[in-house]
């Protein structure tokens, strides 16, 4: 992650990565991750890796560079092993904010559900 960014990422979330679906159709997903990051409600549009226009719910900035498009996510600190249960949301879009500083640290990430 950049330095510039590094001081701001004092924010426990919990993160859940969608590894498949099990034999009923259902997503399944990796046992429960905190990261750290800062968080935001942000009422703008946006699009998608597939061009669809979608309404940002809330912004997650974090130099965890796993996050996906499927993945769920939520402020604090949860061990429920269910996402949807724990009330997290869906990441919709993966923005990449590369390192234009300091070229030999992480790239900062927003995950904006």
């Amino acid at each position: 992650m950049t330095a510039l960014a590094r001081w701001s990422y004092t924010q426990p979330c919990t993160i859940w990565h969608l590894t498949g679906k099990d034999k009923y159709g259902a997503p399944t997903f990796s046992a429960p991750e905190s990261i750290m990051c800062d968080y935001g409600f942000d009422k703008n549009t946006s699009t998608d890796a597939k061009g669809n226009e979608i309404v940002q719910k809330n912004t997650f900035w974090t130099e965890h560079q796993n996050g996906k498009v499927g993945d769920y996510i939520i402020l604090g600190t949860i061990t429920n092993t269910d996402p949807l249960a724990a009330g997290a949301n869906q990441i919709l879009n993966v923005k990449n904010y590369g390192n234009t500083f300091d070229r030999t640290d992480l790239p900062d990430f927003a995950l904006v559900t």
